[in-house]
């Protein structure tokens, strides 16, 4: 193997371990996915896909990979139905809107 081969390699190795760890630490579906609240579920579904090519356990050697994968679809599946959604989008909505109301009261 080449040493352009290893480094390219060994960077995506990092890069798939920063992922997994991100995903694992992270609640909010919108945050696991890496979209805004008003991003439409076509383009979250296109955002699954590309982390899931990170991550994936067959792809991926990191020891969580699979939890990973699996805080995936659960963070699809919530931002696919409308219902599930609505929840994880009010409260963040009201985490904006709280955190505007403090910083023009003391900015």
């Amino acid at each position: 193997m080449s040493t352009t081969t290893a480094e390219t390699k060994s960077a995506m190795t990092e890069q798939q371990d920063k992922m997994v760890k991100r995903i694992l630490f992270l609640r909010n579906p919108f945050d696991v996915l890496e979209v805004n609240p008003e991003t439409p579920t076509d383009k979250v579904r296109r955002k699954y896909r590309r982390l899931t090519l990170l991550v994936h356990p067959d792809k991926c050697k990191h020891p969580q990979a699979t939890e990973a994968a699996a805080s995936l679809s659960k963070a699809l599946a919530i931002l696919e139905d409308p219902e599930k959604r609505k929840p994880f989008f009010e409260i963040t909505e009201a985490a904006r809107r709280k955190v505007i109301d403090t910083w023009e009261r003391n900015g």
